[in-house]
C-alpha cells in the first residue's frame, strides 16, 4: 500500500510549455506563483516519465505513461510497459488497477489524500504555505529557464520527508517533480505535452471492475 500512497502523494502535479529565462525571485514568490498557476486550471492532460531509485531493490525503475486531470479530484494515469498499471478517481473513489495481477485496490478518495499531501490545493484544498516549509531566500534560475523549490512537509510521514519542485519561469507550471521519503526511495517525475481544456470526457475518469478480477479494500 505504500506504493498506492506515493502514487497518491504526486497525483496532482501539473505544468505547462516551456517558459522563458528565469530572473532571481523569492522562494515564496514562485510557490505563489505555482499556486496562481494551477488554481485557474480547469483540465489537463500530459505524458510523463517516472523514476524511481528502490533502496530495497538496489536498483532504480524507470515507467512512463500518460496522465489526466480535472476538478475536483479527478484523475487517471496510465502507465505502459510490460507491467500496466492505471490509477483513477472520479472524485470520491480511488482504483489502483493491475490488470498483470489481476488485482485492484479499492479506497475512498478522503482516505487516501491527507492534509500533507503535497499540492493538494489542485483538488481546491490546502496551500503550499500551509502544509510545507521551504528556505526563505532568493532562488537563481538555471540556465534551462526553471527554479528549484525545496520544501519540507511541517509533519512529515514515511511516505514524504521531502519535496523538490522544478518550477519554469514565466508561467510558474510544473516540469518536475522529486519526491523522498523515510527509507531513502527517491521519485522523480518528469512531464511533458501538456494540452489544457475545458473538461475531458466523464468515462475517462470511472473504471469498471473486470471479471475475475480481485478487489482489495483497506
Amino acid at each position: 500500500m505504500r506504493r498506492l500512497s506515493i502514487l497518491v502523494t504526486v497525483s496532482a502535479l501539473f505544468f505547462a510549455a516551456a517558459p522563458p529565462p528565469a530572473v532571481a525571485i523569492s522562494a515564496s514568490e514562485v510557490a505563489r506563483g505555482v499556486e496562481s498557476k494551477y488554481s485557474s486550471l480547469r483540465a489537463l492532460s500530459a505524458d510523463f516519465r517516472q523514476e524511481s531509485r528502490v533502496v530495497t531493490l538496489g536498483r532504480t525503475r524507470i515507467k512512463s505513461g500518460t496522465i489526466r486531470f480535472e476538478k475536483p479530484g479527478r484523475m487517471r494515469w496510465d502507465y505502459q510497459g510490460p507491467d500496466p498499471q492505471m490509477l483513477v478517481s472520479d472524485g470520491s473513489t480511488l482504483w489502483f488497477y493491475r490488470p498483470g495481477q489481476k488485482q485492484v485496490v479499492v479506497q475512498d478518495i478522503s482516505a487516501a489524500f491527507t492534509n500533507q499531501t503535497p499540492l493538494l490545493f489542485l483538488f481546491g484544498e490546502g496551500s503550499l504555505a500551509e502544509e510545507f516549509n521551504w528556505d526563505e531566500k532568493d532562488l537563481e534560475g538555471s540556465g534551462d529557464g526553471t527554479y528549484t523549490l525545496a520544501m519540507r512537509p511541517k509533519e512529515e510521514t514515511p511516505d514524504l520527508i521531502a519535496l523538490t519542485l522544478e518550477v519554469r519561469a514565466g508561467d510558474f507550471s510544473i516540469g518536475a517533480t522529486v519526491l523522498e521519503d523515510a527509507f531513502g526511495n527517491v521519485t522523480r517525475l518528469e512531464f511533458s505535452g501538456e494540452k489544457e481544456s475545458r473538461d475531458l470526457p466523464d468515462e475517462i475518469f470511472t473504471f469498471e471492475v473486470p471479471e475475475g478480477t480481485e478487489v482489495i479494500r483497506p
